[in-house]
């Protein structure tokens, strides 16, 4: 029987979670789905922890790899060993309600989507969390062009955690210019896609793991800038308007906030020659996109006190970020 769905996670020393992420899989209502693990040569017990579980469930494969540190590379080494009808990606920290692979399959075909996104929940252990992604604002009955989702993708209003035909992923491939160019790789997933349904299944994105790498202050951080360049590329080159030109000159300035506060967090910890070079690269970041926020808009007063700090000039944005890293080290105290 043809495999319906693979679901494929990237492995780099995952071994506190991979028990939860694959129990989970394995309580699926809906069967006939192969996981595939690619090792990205882990150096604690996660190649092991795969191969035993592989042993108990032939829908588990293991593919190792050498370390390249980023998910497009990873995912673009197994694609060939995939042999489901449709794709879906996650972390080795993820989690899935019972119910999702049946609710975005029933979703895929009754639909006939080319791709489906199933609700999305920030999962922070054992509280119960409300927050999220759901439909389009809640709205679950839409079905919408690629285009479309590509647009509301820009600011995650719809998240990436899709099932996609995999047709679709094989004609494009995920791009490898950075480490989180797989999010340009959403967008152009999207773009190529006809038509997007939604359905109520949920996806459970893990936010507690302190050790994932979007966590973690690491150089690499600075490639989301790299992928904002390339994604204001492919939105002009695709006729996009100014609105999701501006969307995309957002999240550049909310990254150098985001990025800059994760290095603020690390920098005791770095010799000071690398604390320079990358101040240095910052204050590049910053000055080159500095025209790119004259007209962004704000949606709230937190965000509008932020922007307005960013664009007013690069003291500016240095005192801002240096005040909120203060405000979150003095919230923290005694938790």
């Amino acid at each position: 029987m043809a495999i319906d769905i693979s679901v494929v996670i990237p492995v780099y020393n995952g071994a506190e979670f991979l028990k939860d992420t694959i129990e989970s899989l394995q309580s699926q209502t809906h069967k006939n789905f192969e996981i595939i693990f690619i090792n990205d040569s882990s150096t604690d017990n996660s190649l092991n922890f795969l191969i035993a579980a592989a042993q108990h469930d032939n829908r588990i494969k293991v593919y190792t790899k050498p370390n390249e540190g980023t998910v497009a590379k990873a995912i673009n080494y197994v694609l060939p060993y995939c042999s489901g009808r449709y794709f879906m990606y996650s972390s080795q920290d993820d989690l899935y309600s019972p119910d999702l692979l049946e609710q975005n399959l029933k979703t895929m075909e009754s639909m006939k989507a080319d791709a489906v996104v199933p609700d999305m929940v920030y999962y922070y252990g054992n509280a119960i969390q409300s927050s999220g992604i759901f439909g389009i604002n809640g709205n679950h009955n839409k079905v919408i062009s690629g285009r479309e989702a590509l647009f509301l993708s820009l600011n995650w209003t719809i998240h990436g955690f899709v099932l996609w035909k995999m047709d679709t992923v094989r004609q494009i491939g995920y791009y490898q210019f950075g480490m989180n160019s797989d999010e340009f790789t959403t967008r152009a997933l999207y773009f190529n896609s006809k038509s997007v349904a939604f359905s109520q299944g949920v996806f459970y994105y893990r936010q507690n793991n302190k050790n994932a790498i979007t966590k973690k202050w690491n150089s690499l951080q600075l490639d989301c800038f790299e992928t904002s360049y390339q994604l204001e590329k492919y939105v002009i080159q695709n006729g996009f308007g100014q609105d999701a030109v501006e969307l995309i000159h957002k999240t550049i300035l909310l990254d150098l906030v985001r990025i800059r506060l994760m290095f603020l967090k690390s920098k005791s910890k770095m010799e000071v020659s690398e604390k320079r070079h990358v101040e240095d690269l910052l204050k590049d970041i910053y000055y080159h996109n500095l025209p790119k926020f004259k007209n962004l808009q704000s949606t709230s007063p937190k965000q509008f006190i932020m922007i307005n700090a960013v664009r007013k000039g690069y003291f500016s944005y240095l005192v801002y970020t240096y005040l909120h890293q203060f405000f979150l080290k003095i919230t923290n105290v005694g938790k």
